[in-house]
């Protein structure tokens, strides 16, 4: 089992439900492409606005499930969960990131970026509080 078998096992242990509806999203409604490696990929862009309810639901719930990748990672996800969960179950996370997908080097990225978090005050305060979660707990992450 490879390292993302693993941590898709995880999820599906812990958020089932979750997981489930958001790989049949995928399947019933994202466009494919075979990457260089050979892998399936899904139209990123595309299936965070088709498969948006599903994502949310999935990435809230897994939130805090450490993939044991880094001695960071576990740390955030556990000295942090909460402040974690509170911007990942916000619903204008998905809008917020396909604004900030959307600030390209055609445009000014950091005022592009500026523009996208002031769309969402009160989701731009849970994602500082987290980062700054991550700062005091999990120095050197």
């Amino acid at each position: 089992m490879n390292d993302c078998e693993q941590a898709l096992a995880k999820y599906e242990t812990q958020c089932q439900s979750e997981a489930t509806n958001w790989l049949g999203c995928l399947q019933n409604n994202a466009t494919f492409t075979c990457g260089a490696d050979g892998k399936a990929r899904a139209n990123t862009q595309q299936a965070m606005t088709v498969c948006s309810a599903e994502e949310g639901a999935l990435v809230a719930c897994s939130a805090c499930i450490s993939d044991g990748s880094s001695s960071c990672n576990t740390c955030v996800k556990t000295k942090c969960c909460s402040e974690l969960k509170a911007y990942t179950s916000d619903p204008n996370l998905v809008e917020l990131e396909n604004c900030l997908a959307s600030c390209t080097s055609s445009t000014d990225v950091q005022a592009c970026s500026t523009d996208c978090e002031n769309r969402f005050p009160a989701l731009k305060t849970k994602i500082d509080a987290y980062t700054n979660c991550q700062i005091q707990q999990c120095a050197g992450c």
